[in-house]
């Protein structure tokens, strides 16, 4: 479902966006330490396209959680890592299910938790600092046209922004962001 007009869609991409996407995430998220991904959301959700891909092509494991009860099974895995790390792609509607569960506890766990599909307040973000303390954090914002993203932000000591919103970040590699107007002009 689109996120901007909540119709169902559904995006074709190519697999060299695909794969050009999957170079960016290995040089800028996805590191040797990682065990592999938790997948929390639907498979053909865009969101899971780097959770599933990503560990596979580094000869990682991928471990789908169950559709029912996601946040609890989500929450059990993570405990059980102790200081192994995954990478974790979850939507802010996510990760507030995740903070309620856990209710003020901490993960362990050196996660790569990338956060998209939903605007990301500065109020959660910190609360997820706080939540994943020994995590890297990046805020990722892109249409599925885009090949799941186009740009990134960490924000693992970054102060956030007064504005209320944690910023998209910049563009991964091959990728130019342009503002338009209601004109299409170029702003």
């Amino acid at each position: 479902t689109s996120g901007s007009t909540g119709k169902p869609k559904g995006v074709e991409i190519t697999q060299y966006g695909l794969m050009d996407y999957c170079a960016f995430a290995k040089s800028s998220y996805y590191h040797n330490d990682l065990l592999g991904s938790l997948v929390a959301t639907e498979p053909a959700f865009d969101i899971s396209v780097p959770s599933l891909y990503l560990p596979l092509l580094s000869g990682d494991c991928v471990t789908l959680l169950p559709n029912e009860d996601v946040i609890f099974a989500l929450v059990t895995k993570l405990k059980q890592l102790s200081e192994q790390g995954v990478l974790l792609r979850l939507t802010p509607s996510h990760c507030q299910a995740l903070l309620h569960v856990l209710d003020g506890q901490s993960i362990s766990a050196n996660c790569v938790l990338v956060i998209g599909g939903e605007a990301l307040s500065q109020k959660l973000a910190s609360e997820l600092r706080q939540m994943f303390p020994k995590s890297a954090l990046y805020n990722h914002y892109g249409p599925s046209e885009t090949v799941v993203g186009c740009c990134l932000q960490p924000f693992n000591d970054m102060s956030l922004s007064e504005m209320g919103q944690v910023p998209i970040g910049r563009p991964m590699a091959n990728t130019q962001l342009l503002v338009l107007d209601n004109l299409q002009q170029l702003q």
